[in-house]
């Protein structure tokens, strides 16, 4: 297993936002997951972790969320997670592992990829690869999470895109010191169960030149990679990577609301 030495300053990302995001317990109404990652690597960059050494690598040092646990050649991201925040009314339970720190612009392409067992997805469930940066600008912490997800109606309401299995791209930005929710969005790309035929890879592409991500995905173990829409504008010097499982449903009390439209975003993330 090679582990690259990390870039302290632009880990912080995920340290800010795994404090910020999550909770002190589980989200009392969400649903069990239970995922396993193989691998994850930037070869461009060093980075290989094939999670075979039954400890988790202290390249992931900003953030463990919920139940992680490194065991043969896999890692298994499962219940019980912590309460995440994301747009009310919805309840997010995560397990999630970040801090693999990269430079990007001025850093040359690179392609970071983490490579999932295949798996059946019930309604609610997802896994995540995301990378987080700050704007040296403004503060603010960016986030985009590409993903694969069952996602509920009531879900898809509140963050947009589809719903039901498809990829899912999330971005999200933060204000960085009380996490004020600057802005949301998500778009995604349907799939068939029946398309899942092999590992499932989802990757993030860097192309330095023109300082953007392009999401990637196979559902045949890595023979066919499809990029998941257009490529996303993201003009940082570093960020941080982090792995996460999930399910997110509607709070009960408000899920009429939303299917009557009578529901907004809210604005401000929940106290931790």
């Amino acid at each position: 297993m090679r582990l690259r030495t990390l870039l302290p300053n632009l880990t912080s990302p995920f340290a800010l936002l795994v404090a910020v995001i999550c909770a002190t317990s589980a989200a009392a109404q969400t649903q069990p997951y239970d995922f396993t990652a193989e691998r994850f690597s930037i070869p461009e960059r060093g980075v290989f972790d094939d999670f075979d050494d039954g400890m988790i690598s202290p390249a992931w040092s900003d953030g463990l969320v919920g139940s992680v646990v490194e065991s043969g050649s896999t890692i298994r991201f499962a219940n019980p997670g912590e309460g995440g925040f994301l747009p009310a009314p919805l309840e997010t339970e995560v397990s999630s592992l970040a801090g693999q720190g990269v430079q990007l612009d001025f850093g040359g392409d690179f392609t970071a990829t983490s490579v999932w067992t295949a798996s059946t997805f019930a309604p609610s469930q997802g896994i995540n690869l995301s990378i987080g940066s700050i704007n040296s600008a403004t503060g603010n912490v960016h986030q985009l999470s590409f993903g694969l997800s069952n996602t509920l109606p009531d879900v898809a309401s509140v963050l947009g895109g589809g719903s039901g299995l498809g990829l899912s791209i999330l971005s999200a930005v933060r204000e960085s010191q009380a996490g004020d929710l600057v802005s949301i969005g998500r778009t995604s790309v349907p799939i068939l169960a029946s398309q899942i035929t092999g590992d499932i890879h989802l990757a993030i592409a860097f192309d330095d030149a023109n300082n953007t991500l392009q999401p990637l995905y196979s559902l045949d173990g890595g023979t066919t990679v499809v990029p998941a829409g257009a490529a996303i504008p993201w003009n940082f010097f570093g960020g941080g990577f982090a792995l996460s499982a999930s399910t997110t449903v509607p709070e009960p009390s408000t899920a009429l609301l939303i299917g009557l439209g009578l529901i907004g975003l809210s604005r401000r993330s929940r106290p931790s």
